[in-house]
């Protein structure tokens, strides 16, 4: 399965739709919003790594993240705990490869205002979706960039898997992304040991689902929202749609703040050009009812179909 993404907007016209709503949020945000706490708090994980060994500090019980803070991020993402050693405004890096991709025509108001929201709060937090968001526009970039930048957006947060049969038709991107990332799974375990694994996947585990406004509409639903929102992930790769299949992939983490948005803004503009009459059949196929035939043309001359 290939994307072939469509005729993207123009630069000129993307940017200021997207950067100056951005802007005027950013200048509000340190009303509303606690500075660059999440960017603190990855530096708080590296502090307690190279103090303790690990990490994880598995609270007891169900617990509440904005009470109770816990790294949830496993043992492969161990390099984003260095990267916290840099500035907080290091997170406007990840922001070039996602703006330098602008979507279709069609597909900019929904795009960017996913990004404006997703990017303001993110980038005020200093949160790690940011980085995801650049990691998952480079990669569906062919070649090695797209197979590292691949790797490291799956070792963030795992979930970003659900996106390889979109980039696995380039095999060298599919050979760098298996050797970077088979490299971080190796080091991270190696660092936190089996050990690591098990406190991140208790850590998880215990996330409270009912922490406030999410983005997420089947999250009241507890762990069985896990069902619909694979389905949703089938859906999409059946109709080889990214966007759908990642957004699917997000909602079975259960509570999606605002900082996520960007995440499905970053891969929009790869959304393949859908022939609708043709993803309804492939959806028909897939359930089991019968699909309309698709009329085709035979003689080229213009003219209704017979």
């Amino acid at each position: 399965m290939s994307v072939v993404p469509g005729r993207p907007a123009p630069l000129r016209i993307w940017l200021p739709v997207v950067l100056i709503p951005t802007a005027v949020i950013l200048v509000v945000a340190p009303l509303i919003l606690v500075g660059p706490l999440d960017w603190n708090l990855y530096r708080q994980d590296l502090g307690l790594w190279l103090a303790h060994g690990s990490p994880y500090a598995v609270p007891p019980d169900v617990y509440n993240p904005y009470v109770t803070y816990a790294y949830t991020y496993p043992p492969t993402s161990w390099p984003l705990l260095l990267v916290s050693l840099l500035p907080p405004a290091a997170v406007w890096i990840a922001v070039i490869p996602i703006l330098a991709r602008p979507p279709q025509r069609w597909l900019v108001p929904l795009s960017a205002g996913l990004l404006t929201v997703g990017l303001a709060v993110g980038i005020s937090l200093g949160n790690v979706s940011v980085i995801l968001a650049g990691l998952l526009a480079l990669s569906f970039v062919p070649g090695a960039i797209g197979g590292v930048a691949f790797a490291g957006a799956t070792a963030l947060r795992l979930y970003p898997i659900v996106l390889l049969p979109f980039l696995w038709a380039d095999r060298v991107r599919l050979r760098w992304f298996v050797g970077s990332f088979a490299v971080l799974l190796v080091t991270g375990t190696l660092l936190f040991g089996t050990a690591g694994w098990l406190d991140w996947a208790l850590i998880v585990t215990r996330l409270s689902p009912s922490i406030g406004p999410s983005w997420n509409p089947f999250g009241p639903l507890g762990i069985a929202r896990i069902v619909p929102a694979l389905a949703v992930t089938a859906m999409g790769l059946i109709a080889r749609s990214p966007t759908l299949t990642l957004l699917g992939a997000t909602w079975v983490n259960g509570h999606v703040t605002d900082h996520y948005l960007a995440t499905i803004a970053a891969v929009l503009p790869y959304e393949a050009r859908l022939r609708w009459p043709e993803v309804l059949q492939r959806l028909g196929r897939a359930t089991g009812s019968p699909a309309r035939p698709v009329l085709q043309r035979k003689d080229p001359r213009p003219g209704p179909i017979p």
